[in-house]
């Protein structure tokens, strides 16, 4: 209840198009939805993330208690370069996604994380206060975070992910070895060569 038309619609079971062709579910429009969102349409999506999708996804990440204990110290020396590569890692995210996800200044996609990598939740909220000085020196602003880590799901949290790595490789593009070879002046003029050559 409560939850925006537009995330109901981009959260939904693959959808038909007006052809009756069956649709991918428009995971691009989701990620982009999400980041640009106010945080409690960000928490609508993420508590409701569950009961919208029909196959929700669920990986087993077990995350060694060592890569959290690097992310926590990274943290609390208010190094967010470091923490991102750390999380990098510890999500199997791009460095793009990871960086997206330490910087943001509202918090949620830190609260997926955590909840994905199974981070308990006394580290989380000293990650919270030194990561982000924007989060950290709002005593409200953890507060709402710690409700929202308490209420989402495991399940939830790892198909967001999904979907995030998801939109990540489709956004990736790979240029061929030989891209553009055919350009004027890399390869010899066969009637030039065939000229001197008779010359």
């Amino acid at each position: 209840p409560g939850t925006p038309a537009a995330v109901l619609e981009r959260l939904a079971s693959p959808n038909t198009g007006n052809n009756g062709i069956r649709l991918e579910p428009s995971q691009n429009d989701l990620t982009s939805l999400f980041f640009s969102a106010p945080a409690e349409e960000r928490r609508l999506i993420l508590v409701n993330l569950d009961v919208a999708a029909s196959k929700p996804v669920r990986r087993i990440m077990p995350v060694a208690s060592e890569l959290i204990r690097r992310l926590e110290n990274a943290a609390l020396n208010r190094n967010p370069g470091e923490f991102s590569r750390i999380l990098e890692r510890a999500l199997g995210v791009d460095r793009d996604l990871a960086e997206k996800i330490t910087a943001d200044e509202n918090g949620e996609p830190i609260i997926v994380a955590a909840r994905a990598i199974g981070m308990k939740l006394d580290v989380l909220q000293r990650i919270l206060l030194f990561l982000n000085p924007v989060i950290g020196q709002s005593a409200r602003q953890i507060y709402k975070l710690t409700r929202l880590f308490e209420e989402l799901s495991a399940e939830s949290a790892e198909y967001m992910l999904t979907i995030w790595r998801t939109t990540a490789r489709r956004r990736s593009v790979h240029a061929p070895v030989y891209w553009n070879d055919e350009r004027p002046g890399l390869r010899p003029n066969p009637k030039s060569t065939s000229r001197h050559a008779i010359e």
